[in-house]
Parts: C-alpha cells; sequence; structure tokens
C-alpha cells in the first residue's frame, strides 16, 4: 500500500475524534497535542512517506555546542535583571541581509518597529546545530540559559500520572500497527515530551513572570507550546508570525472545529497575505488572524522583479522529499534540454545532498547546477519555470512571474488550495 500525508493526516484525525486525545492530560499536560508533530513525523519516517529533514550534529558538533551553551549561559544571566515589553523567539536559521549582517528574517523587522515605537524587546536566540550562526547585537540573547536550566529541572522530574499515557499508548500502537503495519514506542515519546514540556514550562513561566512581559512574539509555536501556555496562563499576549507553508495537511496548523482550551495557542496569527488568512485553521478567532506582509520578501521582490526572464529552471529542494525529488531529474531534462537548471537546496540539505546519487551524476556531468545559499529571489526573478513540491518559495517564484510546475510526491497536499486556483502550470 502506498501510504500518502493526507493517509496520515486523516488517519490522525480519526484516532484524536475516537479517544478524544487533544483533551488527554496527565501531570497537567495536555500530553498528546504537545507531541502531535513528532508522533506525526515518526509515522510518515517509519512508512517512507518522508524523510529526515535536516542534518545531524555529529560528535564534535554536539562537544562544542556542550562549551558554547555554557559560555552563552553565562552572558545570558544579565538578560533575566531586565524589565521588557516583548520578546521575540527567533527561528534558528539566518540570513544575510548584506553588509555581512546575518538575522532571522521572520522577527527581525517586527524587533526593529517595535523599538521604533519604543517599546522595549529582546530576541531570543535558538541554536542551529549546535551554532549560533545570526550576528550577535546588543537586542538579542542566546536561548542556551534557558536551556540548560529546564535540563536540569528535566533531570530532576518525575511524571506521575503515566498510567493514562502506558494505556494510550497501548491503544494507539495497535491501531498504527493495524493501519500502517508499524511499530512505535509512543509509550517513550509521550513520557519524554511530557518531562521536557514540564520543565520548559516551570521555567518560562518564572522568566515571563519576572521580565513583566506583555507579548510574546513566536515563529513555528508548535515547536515552543512550554512558551505559548506560560504566557497565556499571565495573561501575556502571544503573537505567532508565519514563517513557511501551512494548509490542512500541515499538522502544526490543523486542527479540528470546536477545540475548546486553546491555552497551548497564539492569540494572533501575522499572515504575509489575505491568501493565508483563508488557509489557517488553528483555533484562532478570524479577526486574530492579521495580514502585515512580508517585509523581507517586499524589499527583495521590488529589487529584482523586473530583471528579465531567461531559459532557466529552478527546483526547489526540501530536506523531507529532496532525495526523491532529486531522482525525477531525468524526465525534467528531458523535457527542458533547453534551460539551464538550478536544483537549489534547503539549508536543512547542505553538507548532505551527495547521498542523493542522481543529483551528484547530473552535477558531474554538468546537466544541473547545484546550489546551496544563494539570493533565492534573484534566482527566481530570472527564471522562467520553478519546480517543487509543498516549499515556501514556490508562493514567492509565482510573486516573481515563475511558472509553477509541482512534482506529485508526498506533502503536495499541502498545495491544494493553490492547485485549485489555477495558478499551477503543471503537475508531474
Amino acid at each position: 500500500m502506498s501510504v500518502t500525508v493526507k493517509d496520515i493526516c486523516e488517519f490522525i484525525w480519526w484516532l484524536e475524534n475516537k479517544y478524544a486525545l487533544l483533551t488527554l492530560e496527565s501531570d497537567d499536560v495536555k500530553f498528546w497535542q504537545i507531541a502531535r508533530m513528532k508522533v506525526y513525523y515518526s509515522i510518515a519516517e517509519k512508512v517512507g512517506v518522508l524523510e529526515q529533514p535536516h542534518k545531524e550534529i555529529d560528535d564534535y558538533g554536539r562537544f562544542l555546542s556542550i562549551l558554547n551553551y555554557v559560555k552563552n549561559s553565562i552572558a545570558s544571566i544579565l538578560f533575566f535583571r531586565k524589565r521588557i515589553d516583548a520578546l521575540l523567539v527567533e527561528h534558528p536559521r539566518g540570513v544575510n541581509i548584506g553588509e555581512d549582517k546575518i538575522v532571522d528574517i521572520y522577527t527581525y523587522y517586527v524587533a526593529r518597529d517595535l523599538r521604533l515605537d519604543g517599546t522595549k524587546c529582546v530576541s531570543l536566540e535558538p541554536s542551529y546545530l549546535g551554532k549560533h550562526i545570526k550576528s550577535p547585537n546588543e537586542y538579542s540573547v542566546a536561548m542556551d540559559g534557558f536551556s540548560i536550566v529546564a535540563r536540569i529541572f528535566e533531570k530532576f522530574y518525575k511524571v506521575q500520572n503515566k498510567k493514562l499515557i502506558s494505556q494510550t499508548s497501548t491503544i494507539l500502537k495497535q491501531e498504527l500497527f493495524t493501519k500502517f503495519g508499524i511499530q512505535l514506542n509512543l509509550y517513550n515519546l509521550l513520557v519524554s515530551e511530557t518531562k521536557t514540556y514540564k520543565a520548559k514550562y516551570r521555567v518560562a513561566k518564572w522568566i515571563f513572570a519576572k521580565l513583566k512581559l506583555r507579548t510574546l512574539y513566536v515563529v513555528v509555536s508548535y515547536g515552543y507550546f512550554h512558551f505559548v501556555k506560560a504566557a497565556n496562563d499571565l495573561g501575556v499576549d502571544v503573537v505567532e508570525l508565519q514563517h513557511g507553508t501551512f494548509s490542512k495537511y500541515h499538522l502544526g496548523y490543523s486542527y479540528p472545529e470546536g477545540l475548546k482550551d486553546t491555552s497551548y495557542f497564539p492569540d494572533y496569527l501575522h499572515v504575509w497575505s489575505d491568501y493565508w488568512k483563508k488557509t489557517n485553521v488553528l483555533p484562532i478567532k478570524s479577526e486574530n488572524v492579521i495580514t502585515t506582509g512580508f517585509v523581507y520578501g517586499k524589499e527583495k521582490f521590488e529589487k529584482y522583479r523586473m530583471l528579465p526572464k531567461k531559459k532557466q529552471l529552478t527546483i526547489l529542494s526540501q530536506g523531507v522529499i529532496g532525495k526523491r525529488l532529486s531522482s525525477r531529474l531525468g524526465s525534467i531534462i528531458e523535457k527542458f534540454p533547453e534551460y539551464d537548471i538550478y536544483f537549489k537546496l534547503h539549508p536543512g540539505e547542505y553538507g548532505r545532498w551527495e547521498n542523493y546519487p542522481l543529483l551528484k551524476e547530473m552535477e558531474i556531468l554538468k546537466k544541473v547546477f547545484v546550489v546551496e545559499d544563494t539570493d533565492l529571489y534573484k534566482l527566481l526573478a530570472e527564471s522562467e519555470f520553478q519546480i517543487g513540491v509543498f516549499s515556501t518559495a514556490l508562493f514567492e517564484g509565482l510573486d516573481l512571474g515563475c511558472k509553477t510546475i509541482l512534482i506529485d510526491l508526498p506533502g503536495i497536499e499541502y498545495m491544494d488550495e493553490l492547485i485549485q486556483s489555477g495558478e499551477v502550470y503543471a503537475i508531474y
């Protein structure tokens, strides 16, 4: 049986409805809700729908990250002595916006505008593969101190009510085996996620109360349930900043109607255009989903919009489907023999794309140009065609006049509304 993203999502929704999973609590933690995305990815990898999305840290990298954690933790002590109005939790990755200035493009402009309005704000920077790659500044502090304190609490915390987790895990394990023929150790996953959440929530609530925080801005809220819940419990407004594609089939942003407890969700969602307002399926009031634009993208559009198109085609890869996307290169090259073809890697694929056999072969034969870090907007502005599956960059390419071709691979479900809009040139 060939399993799709849609199959997995619909089965998870069926399980949630049958067993009321989103309401289950252990130690005052909705353990299914906080682990939902990890369970989804575990299923998707087990059945072969998605691949590991990002490069992993090696042993040497882990050792260096520990040293950096200690150093940055000491530096962040002063941060907790200050009172601030707004805290922005950055995306781990950074982009060079010129003059060798590397920033998080989703929070940088928001923080800049807040400071211009007189708001006292600080950005909290998580590490990326054990490193802090963004340019240091007086308004940013590494998340390492928070992480170390939370890990200490986690070591001493014991999940008290394991019975419900055990019962739920046993039921779901059997359901997953019956449906997909896979074995998942859900009990360990759910207990581990509950412990981690509990420790992080405790530290976050203490910090937010000490800071007298009024607003929390977060990118990828489903990765920071502990921050969101702590802020909500303290009456702090929570704003999520859009960072990529979301849809009905993205379980980080897709929940059933009528969900009563919304304390794990942001109060507001800031999106790039009205298209995303109608796509949102989070339990957020429609009037709280606000179109704010994407400053970084807008500046790039204005810079490159008038560039002439070339006989050029850009393939937009993603870690979870990159290998399979590259395996389609033969037919793509055959269909576009007169075009220069660029295979744009996702940052999570840097350093591991040589494990894609056909891509490596085509690169050696000069049939394809493999692109890592580049000005994506310029590349798309000059490309007549773009090819991908569900990359956010596809929407940016559309705005830059690219004819868009989708490859029918796992995750194409994310693009259902785009396909229905008639803006897709072809699907292969």
